[in-house]
């Protein structure tokens, strides 16, 4: 009886993995881009999002904290 539940989830396991929709989107317009999906969700895998500069993280407490950090290191 084990067996046939053991069984039964592998086959289970395999089914629903196979009925999974999965796309690749690969694009060459400009520069490379590629994007991956499963089912209606997307992600974008290249280029990555760029990421912003704040300027609040470079107030002079801050800068002395990472000049600190420098020194410990060396």
């Amino acid at each position: 009886m084990t067996a046939l539940i053991i069984i039964g989830i592998i086959v289970l396991f395999f089914s629903v993995l196979f009925s999974l929709n999965l796309k690749l989107d690969i694009a060459m317009l400009d520069s490379l881009t590629v994007r991956a999906g499963l089912g209606p969700f997307w992600i974008t895998v290249h280029p990555q999002k760029k990421k912003t500069v704040d300027p609040r993280d470079f107030t002079w407490k801050k800068h002395q904290k990472r000049l600190k950090k420098d020194r410990i290191k060396a």
